[in-house]
Parts: C-alpha cells; sequence; structure tokens
C-alpha cells in the first residue's frame, strides 16, 4: 500500500497517535484505497460539518454534488458516505476536537470532558516549552543543567499559573 501523499509533500516518518499508518487509516476509513483529493475531500467536510455548522447541502455545494436525498432536509449522499471517513481520518491523525471522539458532540465547545483535555494539553505543552527555553538559555550561557530537574519543573508550572492568571486580568479588562 503507498504512502498517503496531499499536496506533493511526503506524510510524516511518524505514525499518528494511535499508532496507526495514515495509509491503512485512509484504506480502511474508506473500505478501499482511495485518492488524494477524495481524503482532503472527506476531512473538509468534516470540518464544515462539525466546526463551522455547515448544513449538508451548503457542504455539496463546495465539493460540487447535488444529490440531495429529500428536499426538506437536503442530506446528500455524497455528504454522508464523506463525513464518516473523515472524522475517522481526523479523529486518528489526533485533530482537535476529534482527537476526543470522532463524532464530536454539538455543545462540545462548552463541554467540561473537552475543557479538561484543552486545558490539560495547553499545561502541558507551555510547561514543556517553558523547560525547553530555560534548558537552551542555560546552554548558550554555558551551563548545563540536567534535562528536568523538580525545581524547574516548578518555576514552570508557577510561571504557568502566573501568565494564566495576567491573562485572565487583561481579558476581564482589569
Amino acid at each position: 500500500m503507498g504512502e498517503v501523499r496531499i499536496d506533493d509533500r511526503p506524510a510524516p516518518a511518524h505514525t499518528n497517535p494511535d499508532g496507526r499508518d495514515p495509509a491503512q487509516l485512509a484504506h480502511r476509513a474508506f473500505n478501499r484505497k482511495p485518492q488524494k483529493a477524495t481524503i482532503v475531500r472527506a476531512m473538509a467536510v468534516a470540518y464544515w460539518v462539525d466546526l463551522e455548522g455547515m448544513k449538508h447541502h451548503e457542504a455539496a455545494q463546495h465539493v460540487q454534488r447535488n444529490d440531495w436525498q429529500h428536499p426538506f432536509d437536503m442530506r446528500s449522499r455524497a455528504i454522508e458516505r464523506l463525513l464518516g471517513p473523515g472524522r475517522e481520518l481526523l479523529h486518528a491523525l489526533g485533530a482537535w476536537p476529534w482527537s476526543i471522539e470522532s463524532h464530536p458532540p454539538r455543545d462540545w465547545r462548552t463541554s467540561e470532558r473537552y475543557a479538561t483535555a484543552l486545558a490539560f494539553w495547553h499545561f502541558t505543552w507551555w510547561t514543556t516549552n517553558y523547560v525547553k527555553a530555560q534548558q537552551a538559555a542555560a546552554a548558550v550561557a554555558g551551563a548545563f543543567p540536567s534535562f528536568l530537574t523538580p525545581e524547574l519543573q516548578q518555576e514552570a508550572q508557577a510561571r504557568y499559573y502566573e501568565a494564566v492568571e495576567r491573562w485572565g486580568r487583561l481579558t476581564r479588562g482589569r
């Protein structure tokens, strides 16, 4: 099975968060080996419907399909065929918000589960990069700290909470 390539760029050498190869994932999601345009179209449809709130017939117009099943709800067979695999691909690739579950609920933006996951990711990303920046600065200055000391981790966490508090004051207009 060939490598999935989008816009003539090779797929990354690593696997996605679920540990599956993207080419195999695309094959499984569509029950066949899809063309590049089909993969992109499926992910775009999932984005339009799940995040932009587009109706199926509006998404169908974007992908130039006019196969609406019912004149009242305007559900498109083409969109139905693309939506599931698009969501599965985005979920397996770890894209937000599909990384939590392949079909995010309508209220995912206000869901405690999604807010907690995003807060955890943000905290981890921020503190990890703070530690890396401090280590790089120390290395440039000629000191070579250990990779992660408890003190440096505590400092990163304290700086994170200070930054969050400062941001809160700024956004509340104080």
